[in-house]
C-alpha cells in the first residue's frame, strides 16, 4: 500500500473527469482481481493435492514456527480491535476455547435438511468442530 500508484491523487474530481474513472474504483478493481487470482490458484493446489505432497517433506516442527510469526506479526492488529471492548474479546476467546477443547466432537447439532423424496431430514452433525476456525474468520 505504500506504493506510488496506491497514493491518492491531489485533485480527486479533477482525476475523475480526466480520465472517466474514480481512483477508488480502479483500486477496488485491482483488489478484487487479486482475491481472485488467489482464489484460483487456491482451488488449484487443492485439486491437484500439492498440500498432500509437500506435507511429506513439512512437517508440524516446521509449520508450528511459521504459524508462530503470522501471530507475532498480527499483534498489534488483535491488540488494537481488542482494546475497544475487552468484554466482546474475552468472550470471543472464551467461546472459541470452549467450542474446540471441551464440546468438540461430543455435541452433535441436528440441522435441517429437505428433499423431494424424504422431506424434512435432520442430520445430525459435529458444528463446534468448526466454530473455531469460523469465530476466526
Amino acid at each position: 500500500m505504500q506504493l506510488p500508484e496506491w497514493k491518492c491523487p491531489d485533485n480527486v474530481t479533477a482525476y475523475t473527469l480526466e480520465t472517466g474513472v474514480d481512483p477508488a474504483e480502479e483500486r477496488l478493481r485491482e483488489v478484487g482481481g487479486a482475491l481472485m487470482l488467489a482464489s484460483v490458484v487456491q482451488m488449484l493446489i487443492s485439486i491437484f493435492g500439492v498440500v498432500g505432497f509437500m506435507m511429506r517433506f513439512i512437517g508440524p516442527l516446521t509449520l508450528t514456527p511459521a504459524v508462530s510469526l503470522v501471530a507475532i506479526n498480527l499483534y498489534g492488529v488483535i491488540n488494537s480491535m481488542c482494546e475497544k471492548h475487552w468484554g466482546v474479546a474475552l468472550f470471543a476467546m472464551v467461546a472459541t476455547l470452549i467450542s474446540s477443547l471441551y464440546v468438540g466432537n461430543k455435541v452433535m447439532l441436528p440441522i435441517p435438511d429437505w428433499n423431494k423424496r424424504e422431506g424434512w431430514v435432520f442430520h445430525r452433525l459435529p458444528v463446534f468442530t468448526v466454530f473455531p476456525v469460523r469465530m476466526i474468520g
